[in-house]
């Protein structure tokens, strides 16, 4: 309340030789003012990958200060909600890589799924304007392998704007940009290997083969070198004492190759590119097959028992 007095003030009016006294007193009532504040902190956040296999979890931490009124000594906690602009993805051109999105209340360890551009319940624990000083709310986002795998390689990028709001009169929103990138490189990956088992020697040639996944991610034409356990890196098959020799040939869908230990074998095609397990093996690009002749077997294995062996595969882009 605002207060003005004025006392003994002479006005002198010379018409009618009149002559007056007066008293004024003027209050001024100012009402209580509610001015609800709400701040995000850090405002600009940038995170940047480069992926190198797996699942990119991006985990950004806030403080979000939400009080009744501006003061930073206010202790007039009031909750927030919050919501992250879509979409939630990292871009490339058409392209994108989906985020699976959540935000952590870190006062009361909940955690709630986010969907684009979709505001939470004022659910979230707000904390005294004295940010930063303690964080409050986590923001994560998880890039799956799978989405990753299933996108050209590229420079992608995103930036999630972070709103918060509360319910107050005054400066009841704020917003911070979480600016995001993933470097998604060209990359090769082998997957749905087994073992190849050749059974028991009866006396006839033995033959084994496996098919399984060659991934690239641009699709492009790949080379492999492949090494026996054998000595001087052969093919083989061994009982610890004496080896049986293996030929070794390479299909990538165009037609059996014979390899040669430890040269490489170039300009193989039909890389998949969809998702780096070929549809978990239902489309698997490529096969290798083993063979060792009934003659060959009598010849280098003079004792019964167990021959095992080991091909080492090294695929590479070409």
């Amino acid at each position: 309340m605002l207060l003005v007095k004025t006392v003994n003030q002479k006005l002198a009016r010379r018409a009618a030789g009149v002559c007056c006294r007066g008293i004024w007193l003027l209050f001024v009532v100012l009402p209580s003012l509610a001015i609800a504040r709400i701040d995000i902190d850090p405002v600009a956040p940038v995170q940047n990958f480069v992926w190198s296999g797996g699942s990119v979890v991006v985990v950004q931490n806030f403080c979000v200060a939400s009080t009744l009124s501006p003061q930073p000594q206010s202790t007039d906690i009031i909750p927030y909600r919050v919501e992250v602009t879509g979409p939630l993805a990292v871009l490339n051109g058409a392209n994108q890589v989906p985020a699976d999105s959540q935000w952590t209340d870190l006062v009361t360890s909940s955690s709630t799924t986010l969907a684009a551009s979709t505001p939470t319940g004022y659910v979230m624990t707000g904390k005294l304007a004295n940010c930063p000083g303690g964080d409050n709310g986590r923001l994560t986002l998880t890039f799956t392998e799978a989405a990753i795998t299933s996108v050209p390689p590229g420079l992608y990028q995103q930036d999630f704007v972070v709103i918060v709001r509360n319910t107050g009169n005054g400066r009841a929103v704020f917003q911070s940009i979480l600016t995001v990138t993933i470097d998604i490189p060209d990359s090769v990956r082998v997957s749905q290997l087994n073992d190849i088992d050749l059974g028991t020697f009866s006396g006839l040639d033995l033959n084994g083969s496996d098919s399984f996944c060659v991934f690239r991610a641009s699709g492009l034409p790949y080379a492999v070198t492949l090494t026996g356990s054998g000595t001087a890196g052969i093919f083989s098959l061994t009982n610890g004492v004496t080896e049986i020799p293996l030929a070794v040939t390479w299909d990538d869908g165009t037609g059996a190759v014979a390899v040669s230990p430890g040269v490489l074998l170039t300009t193989r095609v039909n890389s998949f590119s969809g998702n780096s397990h070929c549809n978990n093996g239902a489309s698997n690009n490529a096969t290798i097959a083993v063979a060792a002749t009934a003659a060959t077997v009598a010849a280098s294995a003079p004792t019964s028992g167990s021959y095992v062996g080991t091909i080492t595969m090294i695929v590479e882009q070409q």
